[in-house]
C-alpha cells in the first residue's frame, strides 16, 4: 500500500496514511465527494486535495536554518510538494548544491523541478547525494517563490 500525506481540513494538521475518495451515493449520482487520508489502523480524515502528496520512499534530512555541529537532524521520508536541496557528499565536491527544487510526480517517476521548470528524475542523482528538506510548498511557499537560486 502506498503512503500519502495531506493536511486536515478541520485542524490544518498533517496526517499520513493511505488515500481514498469518500462520498455519498444518491441514486446513481455521487454527491459530496471528498478526499481522505486514513492513518493505518485509524479512521480517515478529510484533507485539502491540494496538499495531498505521495511518499517517494527516499529519505531526506529535515533541517531548520543552517545546521550547526551537534544539531539533531531528523531523517524522514520525502513527499511530493517538499522543497529539497540536493547536496553532493562524495568527498571531492563536498557540499555542492543544485539549489532549491520541489518534488513532483511526472511521467511515472518522482522528479525534482527547479525554478526554471527543468524536471529531473530523482533516480538520476547518484548515491553520493543527500537531500536536505527545507519545507514544503504548502506551509513554506516563501522558500519556493522567493528562491533566488536555480
Amino acid at each position: 500500500m502506498r503512503d500519502y500525506r495531506g493536511k486536515r481540513v478541520d485542524t490544518g494538521e498533517w496526517v499520513q496514511g493511505y488515500y481514498k475518495l469518500c462520498g455519498h451515493l444518491v441514486g446513481t449520482i455521487e454527491e459530496d465527494i471528498y478526499p481522505t487520508i486514513t492513518p493505518f489502523n485509524q479512521y480517515g480524515y478529510i484533507v485539502d486535495p491540494a496538499t495531498i502528496g505521495q511518499c517517494t520512499g527516499i529519505f531526506g534530512d529535515f533541517i531548520k536554518g543552517e545546521p550547526k555541529p551537534g544539531d539533531n537532524i531528523l531523517r524522514s521520508f520525502i513527499y511530493e510538494g517538499d522543497i529539497v536541496e540536493p547536496v553532493l557528499t562524495d568527498g571531492i565536491h563536498e557540499g555542492f548544491s543544485w539549489g532549491r527544487q520541489v518534488v513532483v510526480f511526472d511521467r511515472g517517476a518522482f522528479c525534482l523541478k527547479d525554478r526554471r521548470g527543468l524536471i529531473t528524475p530523482m533516480c538520476n542523482y547518484s548515491v553520493n547525494v543527500k537531500f536536505k528538506v527545507l519545507g514544503n510548498v504548502y506551509d513554506n511557499p516563501e522558500l519556493w517563490e522567493g528562491a533566488a537560486d536555480a
